[in-house]
């Protein structure tokens, strides 16, 4: 029997709290595989880090038991495994009136036949669900549940657990995918090893529908990302990228504890284990808008914070040559940009020197 392992007070929430599910149900065959199939024989703590023992930092930890049939009646469903290679892509949504029919109208009109639309939604009281219901009656590739969970990574992570794909793909509410994306990704997927990330581009539009910055995250490499986002930007927004699903059996499923640098926490272990494939191509479209929790953590300056934080954490566990290959290119980054500075402007790159010295020896400028 397989087991899965969870934190207490997430396995009480887990029995007690109702859900609704609407799928078409299938049975599983010989090769069936069960909805959590992704982190079978895999065991994580609930911030999403592998653990081989009970033991997770010196402390003993309590893992109740929870069975493979009683994960799979938590979402009604066995999954088979299909022949041809299918993307699933996972919508979780809460309070998304606003944008969840251009959502769903964006996938319908990729005209894809090989994938499906998974949504999940928090329990919104806005009107979200029977936009979602309408939309489910007459197009069979839209499934979904609806219930409370722990935020956005949670959903991510239920999401997972109901993917029928091999490939896996993110799409908020309020983003969108350029046309005929999702056939040219599962094009490309038919060459690349598994398991693998596959980037492209992105636009960025604000609230008044202006697109006023182009994301092209050309280098994935660890060292690269480590830099920072200043130096070397990260792909902004998950419509820009797709992964093999198989993938979370090697890093784990997304940090339920991050609620707000989750992509970035994924992305970050993800280049570390998967094959990295970048194509200078536009697939997903972002929308930055005024009152969503990004806006409001980049306006605040949170997000500069905790930004910093996680790289710093994870650069504290890369092996030491990893490290000094960072150091190394960090301060050619720094070097070649005096350069550049000196050249077009040395007028004044030379008075912010003598500033700058004129303070350091005690001098009033």
């Amino acid at each position: 029997m397989i087991l899965y392992r969870r934190h207490l007070d997430a396995h009480t929430r887990f029995r007690d709290r109702k859900q609704t599910v609407v799928e078409t149900s299938t049975s599983a065959g010989s090769g069936g595989i069960g909805t959590f199939a992704p982190f079978a024989n895999l065991r994580f703590n609930r911030a999403g880090r592998q653990i081989s023992d009970a033991t997770v930092i010196g402390k003993p930890q309590v893992f109740p038991e929870i069975s493979y049939e009683e994960a799979r009646e938590h979402y009604g469903k066995k999954v088979d495994r299909l022949d041809s290679v299918m993307i699933s892509i996972i919508t979780p949504v809460y309070n998304g009136k606003r944008f969840i029919e251009f959502c769903i109208k964006n996938v319908i009109e990729q005209n894809c036949p090989d994938m499906e639309h998974i949504i999940v939604d928090g329990g919104s009281s806005d009107g979200t669900v029977e936009i979602i219901k309408k939309y489910a009656a007459s197009h069979k590739h839209i499934r979904w549940i609806s219930e409370k969970d722990d935020g956005q990574s949670d959903a991510m992570n239920k999401g997972i657990a109901m993917a029928r794909g091999e490939i896996l793909g993110f799409l908020n509410a309020d983003d969108y995918y350029e046309p005929n994306v999702l056939c040219r990704i599962l094009e490309i997927f038919k060459s690349l090893p598994e398991p693998s990330l596959l980037v492209g581009n992105c636009y960025r539009w604000n609230d008044k529908g202006e697109m006023y910055e182009v994301n092209k995250p050309a280098r994935l490499d660890i060292t690269d990302l480590m830099m920072g986002w200043s130096i070397n930007p990260f792909p902004v927004n998950p419509s820009q990228y797709f992964y093999h699903k198989s993938l979370h059996q090697k890093i784990g499923p997304y940090n339920i504890l991050e609620h707000f640098t989750l992509d970035i926490d994924f992305l970050i272990r993800a280049v570390q284990a998967a094959n990295v494939t970048y194509r200078d191509e536009f697939w997903g479209n972002y929308r930055f808008l005024e009152g969503t929790k990004t806006f409001n953590d980049m306006k605040n300056l949170q997000a500069v914070q905790r930004l910093g934080a996680l790289l710093k954490k994870y650069r504290q566990e890369l092996p030491w040559r990893q490290r000094l290959r960072i150091a190394i290119k960090w301060y050619r980054n720094r070097l070649t940009t005096t350069v550049k500075y000196l050249i077009n402007d040395p007028l004044d790159f030379f008075l912010k020197v003598r500033l700058k010295l004129m303070k350091a020896f005690g001098f009033r400028p």
